[in-house]
């Protein structure tokens, strides 16, 4: 019976690995079969092939997706080619440039937005203006929420006009224009309205065309008085103060012509004084001799720049009503004060004029003023005694810088400082002062200077 059983193990055996041997990895798929002590069939299997495939399979996965991670390139910011820009109305060509950073970033997609899109909107980088105002244009990058702005201002178009008053009013120094409309009561005129001129105003008309051309024939209409053609470049010089209504045309065969009339019963703007200067602080002056003070009433368009004067002491020194001050041979030796006061306003200013018999005033600047050496007594320079004994004002100096100023006496003697030396001041920067002398100031400074005009 023993004999039965192993010969059936034996069969077994033989069909199982008959059945297997089909199979190409059999080595690698077989089953190992024994026999037991107790003559069962125990058997293991091998899964190496399986499980070599799985492992295969994850690698792969995981290197594709550790592959893609490394390729993408993320956003670190973007920027706009202009912070600001001013475009008109009619601008249809208005365009911001982003540019992304890094160059290469992965995803370069953008949002834009108007701040107000009643001004301006925007798509894409491309303005399109809606009316004047501001508004502040944003880009925003997609990835990461990076932006950038620009404030846009729109304005209306530009116009030129075609017709102006230029001219120089209320006395300016400068041409001014004066823009003129279309007349709706006629389609060949221009007209200025309501416009202040006064007396001694000079102005024309200017037509815009390749270049400006001027004219100024006055029409025979015009009110005898209140203007005439003034002497120089056809301009038109106004004779009576007031508001005018002014009406202008032109054309090829006749050129241009000007209707003026004056609004009865009005005045012009009045510009109020401010202030006055004048272009002495003080003078030194011989017996028998003059000069002329010149007045600058500011500001330089006051409508009434007229001036009184007076001398504080004839006996010493007369001034005119144009500002002449004369010195006679009958003057005597001494100090007065010219005083100039506008009508507007009641402003002043002061020179100080001192009559001197000698040609050789006490003290005078020299060493190097105004960059020239000055060696010698110098009626310019002089020294003007003041109140205080010691004391005294060399008026309206011109210093440059790098100048060595010392002081000389009436004996050709300079001045020594409490060293023992020849005393010297030097200048650091140009400047346009009054000059103040102490003799009693030796162990200190002899000179100091202070604006002109402030005596």
């Amino acid at each position: 019976m023993k004999k039965i059983g192993v010969l059936l193990n034996l069969v077994i055996s033989f069909f199982l690995v008959s059945c297997s041997g089909g199979n190409s990895s059999s080595t690698s798929t077989s089953e190992i079969s024994s026999i037991s002590s107790e003559g069962s069939l125990t058997s293991s299997s091998s899964e190496g092939s399986s499980s070599a495939e799985s492992e295969s399979s994850k690698t792969s996965s995981e290197e594709e997706s550790s592959s893609s991670s490394d390729s993408y390139v993320s956003v670190t910011s973007v920027e706009l080619d202009e912070s600001s820009l001013k475009i008109y109305t009619d601008d249809y060509s208005a365009i911001l440039t982003a540019t992304v950073f890094p160059e290469n970033a992965t995803n370069k997609a953008l949002t834009w937005e108007s701040s107000n899109i009643e001004v301006a909107t925007v798509e894409d980088g491309a303005i399109k203006p809606i009316k004047a105002g501001e508004t502040t244009i944003k880009v925003k990058t997609v990835d990461g929420g990076y932006s950038d702005q620009c404030i846009v201002t729109v304005k209306d178009p530009v116009t030129i006009d075609n017709y102006v008053l230029h001219g120089l009013f209320y006395g300016e120094t400068q041409w001014t224009d004066k823009p003129m409309v279309n007349n709706p009561a006629s389609t060949t005129e221009y007209m200025i309205q309501g416009v202040s001129l006064h007396a001694n105003d000079v102005f024309k008309i200017h037509m815009f065309g390749d270049t400006w051309y001027g004219y100024s024939a006055i029409k025979s209409s015009v009110k005898a008085g209140l203007v005439a053609t003034a002497p120089n470049d056809d301009n038109i010089k106004v004779l009576e103060s007031g508001v005018y209504d002014i009406y202008s045309d032109y054309n090829e065969f006749e050129g241009g012509h000007i209707y003026i009339s004056k609004v009865e019963g009005t005045t012009p703007d009045v510009v109020p004084v401010s202030g006055i200067s004048l272009s002495n602080s003080g003078k030194y002056l011989l017996t028998r001799t003059e000069f002329i003070i010149t007045p600058t009433v500011y500001p330089n368009n006051a409508t009434n720049k007229d001036v009184t004067w007076r001398s504080s002491d004839t006996s010493i020194a007369t001034v005119t009503s144009a500002g002449r001050v004369v010195a006679s041979v009958n003057s005597k030796v001494g100090k007065t004060i010219i005083t100039a006061k506008t009508v507007d306003g009641g402003f002043t200013a002061t020179c100080i004029v001192y009559v001197s018999a000698s040609q050789y005033p006490a003290y005078c600047l020299t060493g190097t003023v105004g960059g020239y050496s000055r060696s010698g007594i110098s009626m310019r320079y002089a020294a003007i005694p003041l109140e205080t004994t010691g004391k005294y004002l060399i008026p309206d100096v011109d210093l440059v810088a790098g100048d060595k100023l010392t002081v000389t006496d009436n004996r050709g003697t300079r001045l020594k400082d409490w060293h023992n030396k020849v005393y010297e001041k030097e200048v650091n920067q140009n400047m346009s002062v009054n000059v103040y002398l102490d003799v009693n100031n030796a162990d200190k400074d002899y000179l100091s200077f202070a604006p002109k005009n402030g005596n």
